[in-house]
């Protein structure tokens, strides 16, 4: 390990703001994120993305082999998801594989 502490809390402490603004959304916004709110989650997001990349960079991986490996794994899961009787195939794959078909954009505040 040479530097991968420093990032590593760096990512918890951005992830951290990141649920925050999510609990500040739903306590003060009713569910509905403002523009503003998604400037502030756009920003801490790229907070969160950056320290992914340098604990990334500090174990020698690229972002590109961890999602590749990320996605081999789900692949994985869901098939195995599958073979069990009385599955549904629409059931087997998580919210984040059926996302492109059924992603439901979150409120927005008009005006």
């Amino acid at each position: 390990m040479s530097n991968l502490e420093y990032p590593t809390l760096g990512l918890a402490g951005e992830a951290g703001e990141v649920a925050n603004i999510v609990k500040k959304i739903q306590r003060d916004h009713g569910g509905v994120i403002t523009d503003e709110v998604r400037g502030k989650l756009q920003d801490e997001l790229g907070d969160v993305l950056w320290y992914i990349s340098a604990c990334a960079d500090e174990l020698g991986l690229t972002l590109k082999e961890i999602a590749e490996f990320n996605v081999n794994k789900l692949a994985k899961r869901a098939r195995r998801r599958l073979s069990k009787p009385g599955v549904e195939p629409k059931r087997a794959f998580s919210r984040a594989w059926r996302r492109g078909e059924e992603r439901q954009p979150c409120p927005r505040a008009t005006g």
